[in-house]
């Protein structure tokens, strides 16, 4: 057995431990750098005494092109570092100068930033996003946890799809996700 496969199984025994000794229960997990590496593995969102070393994920990875909606981040989506609450002046800034030119950023402990020229775009973006991140997430899940057998969208093939985000995808696309809010039950989404 390689050092990677018998990594995966500690991680994934190490879930089920942390969940049948009660230091979680449907969050919380335990992950693990690969050695040499940024890349971490990690539990797919599920409980984490659910965990299979065949099932787990890594991250670490960039964000990759997967489906047309994702071809709006085609330049990449860069990490804000920061830990916490924008709260000043200052950590605006850093977060601006993080996001730069792109339309997007996620922000470490947080969540995402997405950037466009109306708020209805920035939503929909924000959709696109997570949606984008869930499939990536999925897949890798599918692929036994190895970013190499995803057959992901090439830089040539991905930058024509910024144009999801154009006036009429973006009108249609909020036009949808408004009609699901408003259907939705508040905290349907935590069910």
């Amino acid at each position: 057995m390689d050092q990677n496969e018998e990594l995966r199984r500690d991680v994934a025994t190490a879930n089920r431990i942390l969940e049948r000794v009660g230091l979680s229960s449907a969050f919380g997990h335990a992950s693990a750098r690969l050695p040499g590496t940024n890349t971490f593995l990690i539990p797919t969102r599920r409980s984490p005494g659910l965990a299979e070393a065949s099932t787990l994920t890594q991250i670490g990875q960039p964000h990759r092109v997967v489906h047309n909606q994702g071809g709006i981040f085609a330049e990449g989506v860069p990490e804000y570092g920061t830990i916490g609450l924008v709260r000043s002046a200052e950590l605006g800034n850093l977060l601006a100068q993080v996001l730069g030119a792109g339309n997007a950023v996620m922000m470490r402990g947080h969540g995402i930033t997405t950037a466009f020229g109306d708020v209805r775009s920035a939503t929909v973006a924000a959709c696109y996003l997570e949606e984008s991140a869930a499939l990536q997430l999925r897949m890798l899940a599918a692929a036994g946890g190895d970013p190499g057998r995803i057959r992901a969208f090439t830089r040539d093939e991905a930058l024509p799809l910024r144009d999801q985000i154009g006036p009429s995808v973006a009108r249609r696309a909020w036009e949808y996700f408004a009609a699901v809010a408003e259907a939705a039950p508040l905290g349907s989404a935590l069910r």
